[in-house]
């Protein structure tokens, strides 16, 4: 069982052949998770969100509105 050290970025390596028993890739996300006094690195695909829709004129005027509303109420309780 290879045995690595944490580097000063905190920062692992992770030994060939386990790196290639799980197809590992440059650039691939692994999920780590502290379990039981452990770390366990899991590998993840991230998927890109889904853009936020636009607002139409009307839904930005009442935006704007909402926050100058919740600035005004902010600010009467901080002064």
């Amino acid at each position: 069982m290879p045995v690595v050290r944490i580097g000063p970025k905190h920062q692992v390596t992770i030994p060939k052949e386990v790196f290639d028993q799980l197809h590992l890739k440059p650039g691939d996300f692994l999920e780590a998770i502290s379990q039981g006094g452990k770390v366990i690195m899991v590998p993840r695909q991230l998927t890109a969100k889904a853009p936020a829709p636009s607002l139409t004129k009307k839904e930005q005027q009442i935006l704007f509105q909402a926050k100058q509303k919740i600035n005004r109420i902010q600010q009467t309780f901080s002064a």
